[in-house]
């Protein structure tokens, strides 16, 4: 047994405990006790203890993309994409296995300890160790041959991965993902849903003004999300979802899902189906790209689970859940607490990890240490405050990064 003692303990977004032991058991949260009589293996003085955060959208793979081909996009999505398909395109699976290992290191040093992340099929489970969370192989394709070759592959891929994912113990699954509506077929959109019956799947929904214009019936062919399909040979309008289509799908599956972006959703949209989705979104990666005001706050009104999540570092800086959150804080006008929620509690539920974002009794001891820069006055505030500084983020009581011991 464990002991960890800090001026404040966070239970939940719902309660917090100042001065406050964690009491650790074989990997689990045994209880947080408000004493200072009992020994402690470790004390975090003007520190806050909290709950390991959650990203509900990454993609780790891209964590070595090169920095120059970000930013030289200057908000063109398209020019941007290109380089993304270029680099995934010349990336061998041993460079994309050695990216996701930094990403990984990255999500620690953030204190991110479970993920949602979309990756390239046929990377091995392991790489994402010590991470818990929902590996979900991406599907493309809209040809006949390619929808084949794609099933073939996610077939050996998931039968491989479910093996080696040791679920029971480290709490991480395997899943699919359908790419998003204009780049997967309908039927590799069935056929995901059927494969991976009790997991949570995903997709990128309406992360683009033209996809909108796309999922008609006939479809528009002037815009430039056509164009860029044409170029790859990938424009197969015969093969989509329209959106009352999709829409009707996603509510009629049992499936619970995560919907990637959804800049451009509307909450009606979403209603019909807010007990099994998740709205991704990600604000830096959001305002990279100019898109208009995220719908973040009408989905909350209307009773759609939104969590926050960083995307890549091929749209982003970084990992840092954290900045994310404070993105959001002041771009969104959301509440504190509501924000803490969207990085712990709210994910978690969406990936279906029963025992993460929180400290509760039974819950993953999956948490975080973190430096504000004053007065721990309302603890939730100094933990979102820019100054503070992530000391230490431990998975099952273990230390698996900590500033102070430089590892």
């Amino acid at each position: 047994m464990h002991r960890f003692r800090a001026d404040c303990i966070i239970v939940s977004a719902d309660r917090f405990i100042r001065g406050g032991t964690l009491v650790v058991d074989d990997g689990l949260v045994r209880d947080v006790v408000h004493t200072h009589q009992a020994t402690v293996d470790r004390e975090f003085r003007g520190c806050i203890i909290a709950p390991g955060l959650v990203n509900a959208h990454c993609h780790l793979d891209l964590s070595l993309f090169p920095p120059a081909a970000r930013v030289n996009h200057r908000g063109d999505f398209f020019a941007w994409l290109r380089e993304v398909i270029a680099y995934r395109r010349r990336a061998s699976l041993d460079e994309l296995t050695e990216a996701v290992r930094a990403g990984v290191n990255e999500c620690l040093r953030y204190g991110v300890v479970a993920v949602g992340d979309v990756t390239t099929l046929g990377l091995p489970p392991a790489s994402w160790h010590p991470l818990r969370g929902v590996l979900f192989g991406e599907l493309l394709g809209t040809t006949a041959a390619r929808i084949e070759e794609v099933k073939r592959r996610a077939r050996c891929w998931l039968e491989a991965a479910t093996a080696a994912a040791n679920r029971r113990r480290h709490d991480r699954h395997i899943s699919l993902s359908p790419h998003a509506p204009y780049s997967t077929a309908t039927e590799l959109y069935r056929w995901a849903a059927r494969q991976c019956p009790t997991e949570p799947l995903t997709t990128h929904l309406l992360e683009l003004p033209d996809e909108a214009e796309l999922l008609i019936d006939p479809p528009s062919t002037h815009n430039s999300l056509v164009t860029l399909l044409q170029h790859y040979g990938a424009w197969h309008p015969e093969q989509l979802w329209t959106l009352p289509a999709l829409f009707r799908f996603l509510a009629e599956t049992p499936s619970r899902w995560i919907a990637a972006h959804a800049n451009y959703v509307q909450p009606a949209q979403l209603r019909p189906l807010a007990e099994r989705i998740c709205v991704a979104y990600c604000p830096r990666t959001h305002a990279a790209f100019g898109h208009v005001r995220h719908p973040c706050r009408a989905l909350l009104d209307a009773g759609i689970a939104v969590a926050i999540a960083t995307d890549s570092k091929a749209s982003a800086p970084n990992l840092s859940l954290l900045v994310e959150a404070q993105t959001a804080l002041v771009r969104d006008r959301l509440e504190p607490t509501a924000v803490f929620r969207m990085i712990t509690q709210v994910p978690a539920a969406a990936l279906g990890l029963k025992r993460s974002g929180t400290l509760a009794p039974g819950a993953h001891a999956d948490f975080i240490v973190v430096q504000p820069p004053g007065p721990i006055e309302d603890p939730i505030r100094s933990l979102l405050e820019p100054a503070s500084r992530i000391l230490a983020t431990f998975i099952a009581g273990q230390a698996v990064y900590d500033l102070e011991a430089g590892t």
